[in-house]
């Protein structure tokens, strides 16, 4: 290429690059072979270099680190060849800091269509590459911290529901104790009355027979809620004699027949672990009760690869979406049971349509 040729190329190329230079970003303009002919002067700013430093230099052995060289040159086949490039590249200043920039790389061509050279525009992402990572770390931070806020949470949750039960044992034995032992003192006073028939009156009589029908009848209730507060064969025998007469007393209740079916080698399982199993089933019966007018339940519980394993299932109307997001928002009911059974490291799922709704819990044996 003779001076005159050449002397016009180059001025072509700047003019072309000038035509970027408003634009605050970094702008290179070379030779098809790599050759600097302009930089402007955010690109002075970015790089480090001054015009008359660089110009007749080499573009590739200029910014571009050892170890991206492969890759320099192969973007410069391609821009030889008339291809544009355009992505994240990690570039050098000329103190030999590195940085990335989104690099815009595209062919210039002359009046004639003729390819003459290359603009390269730079835009440094070094601002915006810490402005994410300090965004990805707070997110981080947040995330950490709502793990932490809701783990609290439903530890408390859980310390909140132990306190409930030990209440509840509490309050059952003292109902027991001294409600039974003051009706047992009743009873007794009234088969003395009734002892003394042949002294009575008819009303007297009649008051007196009354008199035994509503003891009997208060210490049956007084039986249920006790044992509604804590079922004492809980304690003394576990689980499965705990729900098989929870389920006697039921079915005799509501009319609705419940069928139980426990592992032959069930056993006793921790304090903790009973005590939510018993509250989950019980929570599922009183569901069918109170919405799914199924006349049937069936009750499993049993192993399941070194978990408790129990299902719920009954043939009612289903669960509508509501009373599904109830059961996992309100903090009672299913939803407490969740909670439970979460602390527990155990999971609980739901499936309920036309046909009926089954309950499914699992808990880790540990």
């Amino acid at each position: 290429m003779t001076t005159v040729i050449r002397q016009r190329t180059e001025d072509q190329i700047r003019l072309q690059a000038r035509i970027v230079q408003a634009e605050r970003v970094a702008v290179i303009a070379t030779q098809l072979d790599g050759e600097i002919v302009y930089l402007n002067p955010a690109a002075e700013e970015l790089y480090g270099w001054q015009s008359q430093e660089v110009v007749g230099r080499n573009i590739v052995e200029l910014v571009v680190p050892t170890n991206k060289l492969e890759s320099a040159n192969q973007i410069m086949k391609a821009l030889r060849a008339g291809e544009s490039w355009t992505g994240e590249f990690t570039l050098k200043r000329k103190d030999g800091s590195q940085f990335t920039a989104f690099v815009t790389d595209s062919p210039i061509f002359n009046e004639a269509g003729l390819l003459i050279g290359i603009v390269g525009v730079s835009h440094d992402l070094t601002a915006l590459k810490e402005a994410l990572l300090k965004l990805e770390t707070q997110v981080e931070d947040g995330s950490r911290n709502l793990k932490l806020a809701n783990k609290n949470l439903r530890r408390l949750s859980s310390r909140l529901m132990q306190v409930r039960d030990e209440e509840s044992r509490r309050l059952a034995r003292d109902l027991h104790d001294s409600a039974g032992q003051l009706l047992t003192a009743v009873n007794m006073n009234n088969a003395i009355i009734k002892g003394q028939f042949h002294k009575l009156d008819a009303a007297g009589a009649r008051a007196a027979v009354e008199n035994e029908k509503l003891i009997s009848q208060i210490s049956r209730e007084i039986r249920a809620i006790t044992y509604l507060l804590h079922p004492p064969l809980l304690d003394e025998f576990g689980l499965e004699t705990a729900l098989r007469m929870y389920v006697e007393g039921y079915t005799k209740r509501s009319d609705i027949r419940v069928d139980l079916t426990v592992a032959p080698d069930f056993g006793r399982l921790p304090e903790e672990m009973e005590i939510a199993c018993f509250r989950f089933i019980q929570e599922c019966l009183v569901n069918v009760h109170r919405h799914s007018k199924s006349p049937s339940a069936a009750i499993k519980i049993g192993y399941q690869r070194r978990r408790v394993y129990m299902e719920v299932r009954d043939e009612g109307r289903g669960l509508s979406l509501s009373q599904l997001l109830e059961s996992r928002e309100n903090g009672v009911g299913l939803a407490g049971m969740r909670e439970r059974i979460r602390y527990l490291d155990g999971t609980l799922d739901i499936k309920s349509d036309a046909n009926g709704t089954v309950l499914i819990a699992r808990l880790p044996l540990k």
